[in-house]
């Protein structure tokens, strides 16, 4: 069989449901048309096809300056069955070519009363240094909120004079009243409404309870999802230990952002750092892919990410690429299959726009052998496998925090040390049938969970037990750690 590619692009649509399970009662079909072949691809990245494999149906790779590999859980299915599988599509940024484009910058500071002292001298020196790190022509925007918000600097281009400016609008921040964390976020928004055709980004700082405006983490999701949906992410980080960190995760999640946790006085400075130095490599923004599934096949669940339905289309936003970065979607999916030799799965199309802002689309198709006999039947996809094995992994985080919680370090520590042990095995067992090509790759990649894993587990060991002195905070601590850990892992 051949992989066979059209040209095509959606129309782009604005409204996203949240991370849930989602049936096609309708499913569509098309007429496919020929460009290239699956058997001209690397293995680049630890999720994408190998060269080597025959299944040359379920899997292909197109693109440059984002590249876009789909591949199927089952490359073979049995005739005339319903079967359970998987599509994982990965996008991968390239590193020739990158231009850096326009920042457009919205600082978003928390000066509540619990931020006095040395936590608010932290993140306002973290600001500065990325004030003085800013390329002429970024615009910047900060905005400081506490039970209702200040904007201490409205959008300014950078340049030496207004730079001096964005410095000295930090020189009388003063910590004060309660934490409206949404408030902040809307200035943010705000402000960055008012130039477009940049990078637009909001860098969130907070260390404690929403305690007025949104207050729920469903609410803060919507919230994130406006954001993503004017083409901005949202990156948070939250102070020290006493901050609600399913909040920070669950705005970056939804918005394509990142989270960083600074336990310590320098790691504000940090998590900006690596902010910023992200950004100035940016290579593409606005991608979205759009799976369109064929006749005899519905959605069962769209993994770890936020999307949005047009018609029987699934869309996933993904939001900006620096180079070399990576970020997949996984959907899980039902096939009933036909009488015939092979079946249509689904049609898979990536559109961004590139380092000059005009737009690219690249489009692959999806299709599984079928077979009378089940021991043709193909196993689950040694690659797809270790996707969904980092979000198993990243579930074995959360589950331990709701254990630490309750003060039930012992509880925590099982799981972790289960999920350990489950990993450590599949790490055997998928590398020994992955395509030689892909096995350095996709090793590293279960290797990053085993250690994340054994790493919580052992922490939580050494920590200090609850109801002992400095036991509430090594929980608090540990909870942190492990939600910052496991975001990655659904990417």
């Amino acid at each position: 069989m051949k992989v066979k590619t059209i040209g095509w692009m959606a129309a782009l649509g604005m409204v996203f449901s949240s991370v849930t399970v989602w049936s096609l009662t309708k499913p569509k079909s098309w007429d496919a048309k020929t460009v290239a072949t699956a058997d001209t691809a690397l293995a680049t990245g630890p999720l994408v096809q190998d060269p080597s494999s025959n299944d040359t149906g379920a899997q292909f790779r197109v693109g440059s300056v984002l590249e876009l590999s789909g591949r199927l859980g089952h490359s073979a299915l049995l005739t005339g069955n319903e079967t359970e599988s998987y599509i994982l599509a990965t996008v991968r940024a390239q590193t020739a070519g990158s231009v850096r484009q326009g920042l457009n910058l919205a600082v978003v500071l928390d000066r509540s009363g619990s931020m006095k002292g040395r936590r608010l001298g932290n993140a306002l020196d973290a600001a500065r240094d990325m004030i003085r790190r800013l390329s002429d022509g970024d615009v910047l925007s900060i905005v400081a909120y506490d039970t209702q918000t200040d904007t201490l600097l409205p959008p300014t281009r950078m340049d030496s004079f207004s730079r001096d400016r964005a410095l000295s609008a930090l020189s009388n921040v003063q910590a004060k009243g309660d934490t409206c964390i949404s408030c902040g976020i809307d200035a943010g928004m705000a402000a960055l409404r008012q130039n477009s055709g940049m990078v637009d980004r909001i860098l969130l700082l907070s260390d404690g309870e929403p305690t007025s405006g949104i207050k729920d983490v469903a609410g803060f999701r919507t919230l994130a999802s406006r954001a993503r949906s004017m083409g901005c992410a949202l990156s948070s980080v939250g102070v020290d230990v006493e901050y609600n960190e399913r909040v920070l995760s669950a705005l970056a999640l939804e918005s394509n952002g990142t989270h960083y946790f600074a336990e310590n006085p320098g790691d504000v400075s940090r998590a900006f750092d690596k902010e910023l130095s992200s950004l100035s490599k940016t290579t593409a923004k606005d991608a979205e892919v759009r799976i369109a599934l064929a006749d005899g096949v519905e959605l069962e669940q769209v993994v770890d990410r936020a999307f949005r339905r047009e018609g029987n289309d699934v869309v996933v936003p993904l939001g900006t690429f620096s180079e070399n970065e990576e970020k997949t979607v996984l959907l899980r999916i039902r096939a009933r299959s036909t009488q015939d030799l092979s079946m249509q799965i689904a049609r898979v199309s990536l559109s961004y726009a590139g380092p000059t802002g005009a737009r690219s689309t690249e489009t692959g198709n999806l299709q599984a052998a079928l077979t009378t006999d089940p021991n043709l039947v193909t196993p689950l996809d040694s690659l797809v496998e270790a996707r969904v094995t980092r979000t198993e992994s990243a579930d074995a985080l959360i589950g331990a925090n709701q254990a630490i919680a309750g003060g039930d370090f012992k509880s925590a520590e099982e799981k972790l040390n289960r999920a350990l042990n489950e990993v450590r095995e599949k790490r055997k067992t998928i590398a020994s049938r992955a395509p030689a090509a892909a096995r350095p790759k996709l090793d590293q990649d279960l290797a990053a969970q085993e250690g994340a894993l054994d790493k919580a587990a052992k922490d939580l060991e050494a920590a200090p037990k609850p109801g002992s002195a400095g036991g509430e905070r090594a929980g608090k601590v540990q909870q942190k750690r492990n939600v910052e850990t496991s975001n990655p892992f659904r990417l």
